[in-house]
C-alpha cells in the first residue's frame, strides 16, 4: 500500500549535555573536575597540555572553556589569546596564580572569568567544585542569552 515514513528520530543529537574543554595538566584536578561536572550533567573533554587544549578546542566546538594558565607547554593566557583570534567561547581561568594583578591580565586577555584555585582540605576542594560548575552554569546562559536574537520582518 503506502510507503512509510522515514523515522526522522535517528538524526537526532547523540548527547544533548553541553560540552565542557577541561585543559589543566594535574590529573588530580581533572579527575575532581570531571566527578564535579558529570554529576552536573555536563560532558567533560580533558587535554593536559596547551596544544591538545587548542586542538580540541577548534574540532570538539565545546560551549565553555575552563583553562588552567600554568601548563607544561605554553602559557594559558597565550591559549587564551589564540581561541579569541577565532571564538567567543567562554572561558574560565582556574589557576593557582591567586594576585589581583594576574586575573586582571587574564581577563583582559579575553577570559570570562577567573576562579584561584584552593589547596588544601577536602572542603576546599568541594568548594572550588561547586564555584567552578556554578560560574560554569552562569557563563553558559550568559552565552546563550547573548547568541539569541530575533528577526521581524
Amino acid at each position: 500500500m503506502g510507503s512509510a515514513s522515514p523515522d526522522l528520530s535517528v538524526a537526532a543529537p547523540i548527547s544533548a549535555r553541553p560540552v565542557v574543554l577541561l585543559i589543566e595538566d594535574e590529573p588530580q584536578i581533572r579527575r575532581f573536575l570531571h566527578a564535579a561536572l558529570d554529576g552536573q550533567g555536563f560532558r567533560l573533554i580533558e587535554a593536559a597540555t596547551g596544544e591538545e587544549g587548542l586542538v580540541a578546542a577548534a574540532t570538539r566546538q565545546p560551549e565553555i572553556i575552563i583553562l588552567d594558565l600554568g601548563l607544561p607547554d605554553m602559557d594559558g593566557l597565550d591559549i587564551i589569546r589564540r581561541v579569541r583570534e577565532w571564538s567567543a567561547i567562554p572561558i574560565i581561568i582556574l589557576s593557582a596564580r591567586g594576585q589581583e594583578r594576574d586575573k586582571i591580565i587574564a581577563l583582559d586577555a579575553g577570559a570570562d572569568d577567573y576562579v584561584a584555585k584552593p589547596f588544601g582540605s577536602g572542603n576546599s576542594w568541594r568548594a572550588c567544585g561547586s564555584l567552578c560548575v556554578t560560574r560554569l552554569v552562569e557563563s553558559a546562559n550568559r552565552a546563550s542569552r547573548s547568541s539569541l536574537s530575533v528577526t521581524c520582518r
